[in-house]
């Protein structure tokens, strides 16, 4: 069972849920919290138009279907037009992101779904390549996916993002 710190910040509720539900998954899959990755010069977003350099990914997921990056959000639609954010924009540019540093350091393209999980409801959105899921649809998009990544691979990701993610922020971690 995964431990986490209780706080009443709707943020960290929202991602305490998230964590509750990604801990179900088989001891394959490597979890990550509060990752930060950035680019050494900034890139277009194309969307948007605008240049981007830096992310914060709330949860990456890497086992043998893929790598996962999740935006969780505990927003009602109101609150989401009031902020003028969109959690679907935000998980798109940071897979983005994600993709480039693991082309850049892997040589290699990795099966990557950016996932955005609203707890509340709102209305299903598209954007971009994020896929907008409910909780209770996250697990088995993850299990359902075909196996793509060997363990010798995802061992090899979970390192390099061990390093460059600054932190530590990985919550299962490698035993071999």
């Amino acid at each position: 069972m995964i431990k986490t710190k209780k706080n009443n910040n709707p943020r960290f509720m929202s991602e305490n849920v998230v964590l509750g539900e990604l801990d179900r998954l088989p001891n394959t899959y490597y979890i990550f919290k509060d990752v930060h990755l950035s680019l050494y010069r900034p890139v277009k977003y194309k969307n948007t138009n605008e240049e981007v350099r830096h992310c914060q990914i709330d949860f990456v997921v890497i086992g043998p279907t893929g790598i996962f990056i999740i935006e969780a959000k505990e927003w009602d639609e109101r609150t989401l037009r009031e902020a003028g954010y969109l959690p679907l924009k935000e998980a798109d540019k940071a897979g983005l992101i994600f993709y480039i540093r693991t082309v850049n350091r892997f040589h290699r393209k990795f099966p990557i779904y950016n996932v955005a999980i609203m707890l509340s409801k709102v209305s299903k959105g598209q954007y971009g390549y994020v896929r907008h899921l409910s909780l209770r649809e996250l697990y088995w998009f993850i299990l359902r996916r075909e196996g793509v990544l060997p363990k010798k691979k995802i061992t090899k990701i979970v390192r390099w993002l061990i390093k460059v993610s600054n932190r530590k922020s990985i919550i299962r971690r490698i035993t071999t």
